[in-house]
């Protein structure tokens, strides 16, 4: 076998990537960006920032987030003048070009051009917008000078004469929901559709509540949106008297699950009386138990509805039996690294712990005793510890205890049915309610491929301002990858497997986008069947086959 060592190259890119960039051209999408940019008065760019964030979704897509040093490696062999600009090469891909295409992207209203986004896709596809589901959540760095950095950076730009926009600022505390609670993070509020297509998200500073986000994001969406033609979905944390009052107010539909401490605990009354009366079998949902009453908040008439689904209460022992005793654990604990002034207020806190478990079947006995650091100490200058034993599960209240955890009770202004409305915004059986609030896993869903299918989490920069700009094109390439997978799931024919943008990028691993320049000429290479593959998926996406390659 002859063994040739001359150089051979060629020019191209991977397909799967190529198809949710030409998404991107098609849409209108990256025009919309540039256009936007143009506002901000900063001249002309061989890599204006709409192509800047066509060509990161692109590296997003196939390895999730990159290092920026990493992008120019990415398109060492794509036609770059073609993908994004005639005078575009392969170092206009630099870090330090990105970089500053970031800061145009920050410059910009992220939430007002991710919204312009999600229109231009849902002209494109005819997709609804009349449920939306809210969460937040937080995402971790490493590093410990954002601040100092951010400072410098808006220096910088005050010298130039540019006026920063205020960024959200890294910080420690919290929980992390990555476990990495010794990192700096960031807060994110995320709202998506019924199809689970990210509408818009916003970040804020690290030690930023789950109420202040939501307050702000609704009142965003109320400037931006028809929301009484809406039905707005979210976990407990919406569930605040003065944020219901101004949604009713608004006109605005909702539908969350009532917290422990909400309006002088309303839930447990609810549930004392499903526990002492019978819940009525679902008209529509075999297994599930519901019971429907009213309340009032401030003069305004809202539903409260409970619910006991069908393998509730068997989940509800395994959580009491494991999570919910390891938080308990955790919460005697740190109530034993605890010191006091006096034996009464030492046994006011252990009291006060155990009747704000929100599970009552767990035990522990509590002894008080001198701290032997301050043993020697005359007066009042001795401290007092707790000493926590014999915790468990008290198996006498343990029924009662998986009854209650097992009901949930949800609140909403939804008009009243007695049977199923096709149109719940009008009326709404207690069934509809229910299930319209166990969608709310879509906004789950688009959180889970932020995080591990994007890696939302590993970020390299150390400027906030840039990582806010990396967060919305990550939500940015979460919108056009979730869009994709919609279109494939409802074009799919009869017996084909199920496919979405992170499957095919793997079946389709070895397909290539290949540009031959000679001859100015467009071609699909690969394994057998990737060639017709790929222009039928193209197809199904509504992309023309020059938009692999143009834009």
């Amino acid at each position: 076998m002859e063994i040739i060592r001359e150089e051979r190259t060629y020019e191209g890119i991977h397909a799967v990537p190529a198809l949710v960039m030409g998404l991107m051209e098609v849409s209108g999408i990256r025009k919309m960006i540039d256009h936007s940019s143009m506002g901000l008065g900063i001249g002309c760019y061989d890599l204006s920032p709409g192509m800047a964030v066509k060509a990161m979704v692109g590296t997003m897509v196939e390895r999730g987030k990159t290092p920026l040093y990493r992008v120019e490696d990415y398109y060492s062999t794509a036609p770059t003048d073609l993908l994004f600009g005639r005078d575009v090469d392969n170092g206009s891909l630099s870090d330090t070009i990105l970089a500053s295409r970031l800061d145009t992207i920050f410059r910009l209203d992220m939430r007002e051009v991710q919204l312009k986004a999600y229109g231009l896709l849902k002209e494109m596809y005819g997709f609804d917008t009349d449920r939306l589901f809210m969460d937040a959540t937080n995402y971790t760095m490493f590093g410990i000078r954002y601040l100092t950095r951010q400072t410098e950076f808006d220096m910088g730009l005050e010298e130039k004469g540019i006026i920063p926009k205020e960024s959200p600022i890294p910080a420690y505390g919290g929980n992390a929901k990555d476990g990495h609670n010794d990192r700096v993070q960031l807060s994110l509020s995320h709202v998506v559709d019924r199809n689970g297509i990210p509408v818009v998200s916003s970040s804020y500073d690290g030690n930023t509540s789950d109420i202040t986000m939501n307050k702000d994001m609704i009142e965003f969406l109320a400037r931006e949106l028809d929301m009484k033609r809406c039905i707005l979905m979210a976990d407990s944390k919406l569930c605040v008297k003065d944020v219901l009052n101004s949604l009713i107010s608004s006109g605005t539909a909702f539908v969350t699950k009532v917290p422990v401490n909400f309006d002088g605990k309303v839930k447990d009354d609810v549930i004392y009386s499903v526990l002492h009366s019978t819940m009525d079998p679902s008209d529509t949902r075999p297994g599930r138990s519901v019971y429907e009453t009213d309340h009032m908040i401030d003069g305004h008439r809202v539903r409260l509805i409970a619910y006991l689904l069908p393998k509730a209460k068997r989940d509800s022992l395994e959580f009491i039996r494991t999570n919910g005793l390891k938080r308990f654990n955790k919460a005697m604990k740190t109530l034993s690294f605890r010191t006091f002034f006096c034996e009464s207020d030492a046994m006011d806190a252990f009291r006060h712990t155990m009747d704000s478990q929100d599970i009552c079947c767990f035990r522990a006995n509590a002894e008080v005793y001198i701290d032997d650091a301050t043993a020697k100490r005359k007066g009042d200058g001795k401290r007092f510890r707790l000493r926590i034993t014999d915790t468990g599960i008290d198996d006498g209240r343990l029924e009662s205890a998986i009854a209650e955890h097992a009901v949930q009770v949800l609140i909403t202004n939804l008009p009243f049915s007695s049977e199923h409305s096709e149109e719940p915004r009008f009326k709404a059986s207690a069934d509809d309610v229910i299930d319209l609030y166990l969608e709310q896993y879509k906004a789950e869903a688009g959180f889970k491929m932020m995080k591990s299918g994007m890696n939302i989490g590993n970020v390299y920069i150390h400027t906030p301002s840039r990582i806010t700009a990396v967060a919305f094109i990550v939500s940015l390439a979460t919108m056009l990858c979730t869009v994709a997978n919609m279109v494939l799931r409802e074009t799919k024919t009869k017996g084909e497997p199920k496919k979405t943008v992170k499957s095919l990028v793997d079946i389709h691993q070895n397909a290539l986008v290949w540009y031959d320049r000679r001859k100015d000429r467009m071609s699909i290479t690969g394994g057998p069947g990737d060639t017709e593959a790929i222009f039928d998926l193209a197809d199904r996406l509504k992309i023309p086959p020059e938009y692999l390659l143009t834009h």
